[in-house]
């Protein structure tokens, strides 16, 4: 045995910060998640146009991916797996962003 004291392992400056990646993972999701709700619920209630309206632009600021398919089709179609994946692929790009 040695009695030299181990080196202390380096920080690896190359990897994201899990803790950071999982509040900005889900900070993007919980915005979804609540944008895509009242989006839904504003577009499909018995209000005015303008009520539609907004309601159409919160669906597609929520769910980005269901919200192209919705202007395409014309209907509200529901994307979830897809949406997820952007909301997490945007998480990641801002975590790194804000490691540098």
């Amino acid at each position: 045995m040695s009695s030299h004291p181990s080196p202390s392992p380096k920080p690896d400056d190359e990897g994201l910060g899990c803790r950071a990646l999982a509040v900005s993972a889900g900070v993007l999701i919980a915005f979804g998640v609540v944008a895509t709700s009242i989006g839904l619920l504003l577009a499909l209630g018995d209000g005015g146009r303008l009520t539609q309206q907004l309601g159409f632009a919160l669906y597609g600021a929520g769910a980005p991916v269901s919200g192209i398919f919705a202007a395409i089709a014309g209907e509200l179609p529901l994307a979830p797996f897809t949406d997820v994946i952007i909301w997490l692929v945007l998480a990641v790009v801002a975590t790194r962003a804000s490691e540098r």
